[in-house]
């Protein structure tokens, strides 16, 4: 939020203009299906002054975006104005998980922005996905150069995210990993819960 707005708090929207994001973008859907969540102002459940408007436009009226990690869009209205995260509560927070299993909470820390605080939000989790009956060796040869010898890759390529925990992220999956991703967690003595072995999974005796 621009800081001059004086909103502290989403409930703080009820009634205001406000950008859910970029048109089209994954944002936007985030922001529809969060907002009900708060069940504590209209705007949330679709109130008339909630109104999208473009990121050129929205410098003026409240813009809202996710995500944990630096954004290109807020930095560049940080370069000409002071703006102040706002988000949700634990609860808030804890209620988007409960029912959208699909996402995880996250936390975008204090001073991302200039002097702002540290603010709860939710986010999702990226990754490459395929059919369970892709050969087990593949999935193996996939999760093994993704996480050892394309590690510097990736890392290079989205400086942002090179720090990223893939095993913790991994392990965080909402659906079963593949045998081969699984094979290789647990030779490398990293404990796989139960909700994510599949059941093509057959352990090594």
């Amino acid at each position: 939020m621009i800081r001059s707005s004086g909103i502290k708090t989403i409930e703080g929207l009820d009634g205001k203009d406000f950008n859910p994001g970029g048109a089209g973008g994954g944002i936007v859907f985030m922001t529809k299906k969060t907002l009900p969540c708060g069940g504590e102002t209209q705007v949330l459940r679709g109130h008339p002054g909630e109104r999208h408007r473009g990121h050129s436009q929205s410098a003026d009226h409240r813009p809202l975006q996710g995500g944990p990690r630096a954004d290109s869009f807020f930095q560049q209205i940080l370069a000409n104005m002071p703006i102040e995260m706002v988000g949700l509560t634990r609860e808030q927070q804890a209620k988007v998980v409960a029912k959208y299993n699909y996402w995880v909470p996250f936390t975008i820390p204090a001073k991302t922005y200039g002097d702002t605080q540290e603010v709860l939000t939710i986010g999702e989790l990226d990754g490459g996905h395929t059919l369970s009956d892709l050969p087990e060796e593949v999935g193996y040869a996939f999760f093994k150069a993704m996480w050892e010898d394309g590690k510097p890759l990736w890392q290079a390529a989205y400086p942002s995210a090179a720090n990223n925990n893939v095993i913790e992220m991994t392990l965080k999956s909402v659906v079963p990993l593949h045998a081969g991703t699984v094979r290789y967690l647990t030779e490398h003595g990293i404990k796989v819960p139960e909700r994510l072995i599949p059941p093509e999974y057959k352990p090594v005796k």
